[in-house]
């Protein structure tokens, strides 16, 4: 059995088929209808080999009916599909930093790790098939076929039954809303081309549902297409002026591009949605700070006042913002160690904000645009990060000369490796890394590089320094096991 990556998306996608009610039923056969619900009845308990044996029955008696095909199709799915629990490497090593007992418990240490019994999930898709063949209405057999396509990594079976699907059901909200979690699956493994792919196809069949819009817009700024994405998030907010999500998601997005009056006036849409959402109106009163300090000042004081000592977080964010923007004694270097913070905090968006209004100030300011860099990297939005370190790189190299202690370039180098690496640029990143002070502080991120460049003699001679370095136990731990396999790897590029 091979195991592939699991999700969440599953109870969404394939758990619809399975774990809740399937409507394959419909009026034209009583007494079929009764016998295919005593089927389902025995899915829903997961009574597999009792659910197979009279999903056979009904088959054969049915002459071949597409519903009788699909309850048999999901039932053996049901009884293929296996789980294994397995444990998060990243999150052990948490656990183990913690000291505390109680952390090898926490949910998050563990992930579920799906396969499937090779002989029952080819039956089953040959069923799936054939109902479909009988009838191409049936949702759930699409969802089920989707299924069986995306957890193999069968990318192209997989778009064929979605595009089938979405033009079969094109405006069926429901039927949105389920095909989307399949997108939703690549997009979350940051396979960003094949989510925009399934996006695409659901676009045109699906403008009303928002999660359609909201994914599709999520793909397209991944890939680094964002006026498409800004685009197709305003129409759906114009469509969905409601919608919180929506609104939301337009707000943070005008916000990372330095659309500040497009991005108050959609958070200001959002407050009376819901008056209480302290968070909005922070978000609001940053939008403003670049370009109107004093209505800033006014939004989040508003926000301070009505929320003494109650408002949380949100609230003292706002009263630091108040403080960055009124108190002669913070320093430029003060506000931006704050925006550094609210990313760390996850309210990145407000950090860059808070960058914004630096810049206004001090347009020349290399300190802003390291920090929007690392905002941008940390989100994954690497080409915005790397125009920003460029820009950095432009005014060094104007400047006539460089103080005694002045670690910017450094700096500068360490940021632009590990954003050339996140894109895939591994020349471009082993030559920043090797241009700093220290290179082998980053010999792990370098010798991955050279792993995906297939130069395994230099990957293992990296992945060796980390591992005898000793520090940091994490990094140590990577590398090892990494090591056999670069090894490995250079004998056969030796003989």
């Amino acid at each position: 059995m091979s195991l592939s990556r699991p999700g969440p998306w599953f109870r969404a996608a394939l758990g619809a088929a399975i774990l809740s009610t399937l409507t394959l039923c419909s009026a034209s056969d009583p007494e079929l209808d009764r016998k295919l619900a005593a089927v389902q009845a025995s899915i829903d308990a997961k009574l597999w080999d009792e659910a197979i044996a009279s999903a056979r029955t009904l088959v054969a008696e049915s002459g071949g009916d597409a519903r009788t095909h699909a309850h048999l199709g999901v039932a053996l799915l049901g009884k293929g599909r296996q789980e294994q629990q397995a444990v998060v490497p990243e999150q052990l090593e948490r656990a183990k930093q913690a000291n505390d007992p109680a952390a090898f418990f926490d949910p998050s240490l563990f992930k579920t790790e799906v396969g499937y019994d090779a002989a029952l999930k080819t039956e089953a898709e040959e069923e799936l098939k054939k109902a479909l063949a009988e009838d191409a209405s049936l949702l759930e057999a699409s969802v089920a076929l989707a299924t069986v396509y995306a957890e193999s990594d069968r990318v192209a079976e997989e778009k064929e039954v979605i595009a089938a699907a979405a033009k079969q059901h094109a405006g069926n909200a429901e039927a949105g809303s389920r095909l989307v979690t399949f997108g939703e699956r690549h997009f979350k493994a940051g396979r960003y081309p094949e989510a925009l792919a399934i996006f695409s196809l659901l676009s045109p069949a699906f403008p009303d549902v928002p999660a359609v819009v909201l994914d599709y817009s999520a793909s397209l700024f991944g890939m680094g297409r964002y006026d498409e994405g800004i685009a197709l998030l305003e129409a759906g907010a114009a469509a969905h002026p409601t919608d919180v999500n929506m609104l939301t998601t337009l707000g943070q997005m005008y916000l990372y591009r330095f659309e500040w009056r497009k991005a108050a006036d959609t958070f200001a849409k959002l407050v009376p949605l819901d008056p209480n959402d302290i968070l909005v109106q922070v978000h609001q009163g940053a939008a403003l700070m670049p370009i109107d300090a004093a209505r800033s000042k006014e939004v989040l004081d508003a926000v301070v006042a009505k929320n003494p000592g109650t408002g949380g977080r949100p609230a003292a964010i706002a009263n630091n913002l108040v403080i960055a923007m009124t108190n002669a004694a913070v320093t430029t270097d003060d506000t931006l160690r704050l925006a550094a913070d609210l990313m760390q905090l996850s309210y990145a968006q407000i950090g860059v904000a808070v960058c914004g209004y630096v810049l206004a100030r001090e347009p020349q300011s290399i300190g802003a645009r390291l920090v929007l860099g690392l905002i941008y990297d940390a989100m994954r939005y690497y080409d915005m990060s790397l125009a920003r370190l460029e820009e950095v790189r432009g005014l060094i190299d104007r400047r006539a000369t460089s103080e005694p202690g002045d670690f910017t370039l450094e700096l500068l180098q360490a940021h632009l490796g590990r954003v050339y690496s996140h894109m895939g640029k591994d020349r471009e990143a082993i030559a920043a890394f090797a241009a700093t002070d220290d290179p082998g502080r980053f010999n792990l991120i370098v010798a991955v590089s050279y792993e995906r460049l297939g130069e395994y003699a230099k990957a293992y001679d990296h992945f060796t320094r980390v591992v005898l370095k000793g520090e940091p136990a994490p990094q140590v731990e990577e590398a090892k096991k990494h090591l056999a396999l670069a090894y490995y790897q250079t004998l056969r590029q030796d003989r």
